[in-house]
C-alpha cells in the first residue's frame, strides 16, 4: 500500500486514487493495531498456563511422596494415581492431559483419611481451579486470533485491499487508451504496484 500511495502522488494521473488507499493504509495500521492486542492477550494467556502448570507440578510430586510414604508402586491406591506411568512422565505433560488426570484425583484427596494426602486436598482443589480458568482462558485468546485472522477484520480488510487493488489496475490501464497524448507505456498500470523482483541487468563487465 505504501508503494502503491507514493506512485500514486508521483503521477498526476494517479492523484484521484491515492485517497482511497490512504484510508486503505489507515485501516491497515487499525487493523495491525488489533493483532497485537490479540498476540498480548494471547502471550498473557500463555504465561498463566505456564505458571498453573507449575503449580500442578509442584503438587504432583507432593502427593507422589505422600504416596510413597504409606504404600508403594504395585498398590491399588498409588495405581488409581499414576497408573503405569511414572510421575516423572505425568510431569512432562503438558497442561491439559496433566489437569485432566490431577482432576480425577480430586475426589480421592478430598475423601482420604491419610492425613499426607488429605493436606494437598485444598491446595489441589484450587490449582486445579486456576488452572482449568488458564486453559480456557488460552483457548478463547487463541480462538480469537484465528477468528480475526480467517473470518474477522484481518480477512475483510485483505479481502477489501484485493478488491481495490484489481478496480484500480483497470482503471489505471484504461488511461493508456484514454489519454494517447501522455504517451503512456502499456504496462503503465503495473509501476503503481509491487511486482516481483526482476534479475538485475548485468554489467557492461559481466556482459
Amino acid at each position: 500500500l505504501s508503494f502503491t500511495i507514493a506512485q500514486l502522488k508521483a503521477h498526476p494521473l494517479g492523484a484521484p486514487y491515492v485517497k482511497e488507499f490512504e484510508d486503505l493504509h489507515a485501516a491497515t495500521i487499525k487493523t495491525l493495531m488489533r493483532q497485537l492486542e490479540l498476540v498480548a492477550v494471547q502471550a498473557t494467556a500463555k504465561a498463566k498456563v505456564q505458571l498453573s502448570d507449575d503449580a500442578l507440578t509442584q503438587l504432583l510430586e507432593l502427593i507422589n511422596l505422600a504416596l510413597a510414604s504409606v504404600t508403594d508402586r504395585s498398590s491399588p491406591l498409588y495405581q488409581r494415581f499414576f497408573g503405569s506411568q511414572r510421575p516423572s512422565e505425568v510431569k512432562r505433560l503438558i497442561l491439559g492431559p496433566k489437569l485432566e488426570l490431577m482432576q480425577d484425583w480430586l475426589p480421592i484427596v478430598k475423601g482420604t483419611t491419610i492425613p499426607e494426602l488429605a493436606a494437598q486436598a485444598t491446595p489441589l482443589e484450587t490449582a486445579v481451579k486456576v488452572a482449568d480458568g488458564a486453559a480456557e482462558a488460552l483457548h478463547t485468546a487463541e480462538q480469537q486470533l484465528i477468528d480475526w485472522s480467517n473470518i474477522g477484520a484481518y480477512k475483510e480488510l485483505i479481502d477489501k485491499v484485493n478488491g481495490t487493488r484489481k478496480a484500480t489496475h483497470g482503471k489505471l490501464a484504461e488511461l493508456v487508451h484514454k489519454h494517447p497524448e501522455a504517451n503512456l507505456p502499456k504496462d503503465f498500470a503495473e509501476r503503481f504496484f509491487v511486482q516481483q523482483q526482476r534479475p538485475t541487468a548485468p554489467t557492461r563487465k559481466e556482459l
